[in-house]
């Protein structure tokens, strides 16, 4: 049988077919298919509610200091509040200046010769910058023999940072679902138990069918130091429920609930990966809800 495109339906062939992140490659996820979504589906989902999560997730993954399979998280912004300073922090750890800093010394004495500028910034191409920027003001600045003597330092940094971070909204709940689709349909699901999902997907209907969701026991024995993604996948025949618990990074939670009338088959199945040292866990995952209590949340 012929893979389709599980949104759009058409066939997946060698021109169209893409490699579709489970959990979002923003994330850290390492779980794939090349049978879930065409390239243009892909596409528009990757243009729309999945930029709005790798968005919000930065921070996070940065600060986790995140491997993707391709490309580099860009960089994240701290304030250091005690000194009004701003930085930034690349996903490899580096804090640099976000804006030059540039203090002139001397300059209240008469011997030109004395007068000196210090300047702090994180690389040589924005030192060209601040260094053409201040030729413009002091034509006598001699930009090469500058460069000559500039003095290239690493910091220790101890100052603390404030990083701010936010999480939820109709997109990122859209990119949410998503997953919980991917999972389902990677593990034989059928299309015709969550298409009704593409309208939310599309924009054209609104669903309350995502929320935080925070147990009141760990679903998972988490060992220390370990830092997962979770999925759990139910479906239940005589409940007539399909939902899934997504958890990204021990901290953000959601309960999806997939099909409130579901006809397939029962479903029950864990994820766990560890997404420091890539491994998946095979250990069972602590939570099972009943029809009343999907329905109630």
């Amino acid at each position: 049988m012929k893979e389709r495109c599980y949104k759009c339906e058409v066939e997946l062939t060698k021109e169209n077919f893409s490699t579709e992140h489970v959990i979002l490659n923003a994330c850290g996820g390492k779980l794939k298919s090349d049978s879930l979504l065409c390239k243009k589906c892909n596409s528009s989902f990757g243009d729309s509610f999945d930029k709005e999560l790798a968005k919000t997730i930065t921070p996070l993954a940065n600060l986790l200091r995140i491997k993707r399979d391709r490309g580099n998280p860009p960089k994240i912004n701290g304030l250091d509040t005690l000194n009004n300073t701003e930085y930034t922090l690349d996903h490899n750890g580096a804090i640099n200046h976000k804006k030059p800093s540039i203090q002139k010394i001397g300059f209240d004495n008469p011997d030109i010769s004395k007068r000196k500028f210090q300047i702090k910034v994180p690389n040589q191409k924005m030192l060209k910058q601040v260094l053409n920027g201040l030729k413009r003001k002091h034509p006598d600045l001699d930009i090469e023999k500058a460069l000559e003597e500039f003095n290239y330092t690493e910091e220790p940094f101890d100052k603390e940072l404030e990083i701010k971070m936010s999480f939820g909204g109709t997109e990122t709940f859209k990119s949410i679902t998503k997953t919980a689709i991917n999972f389902y349909i990677l593990n034989g699901g059928e299309r015709n138990e969550i298409k009704h999902l593409f309208e939310f997907l599309d924009g054209n209907k609104e669903m309350n069918n995502v929320w935080f969701h925070y147990p009141d026991k760990d679903v998972y024995n988490y060992k220390e130091g370990e830092i997962t993604h979770i999925i759990k996948l139910k479906g239940s025949k005589t409940e007539r429920i399909l939902y899934a618990y997504i958890e990204l990074f021990n901290s953000h939670c959601f309960i999806i609930k997939l099909n409130k009338n579901y006809t397939g088959k029962d479903l029950n199945l864990d994820y766990i990966f560890n997404i420091h040292n890539h491994k998946i866990i095979d250990e069972s995952i602590n939570l099972n809800l009943k029809r009343q209590e999907l329905l109630d949340l």
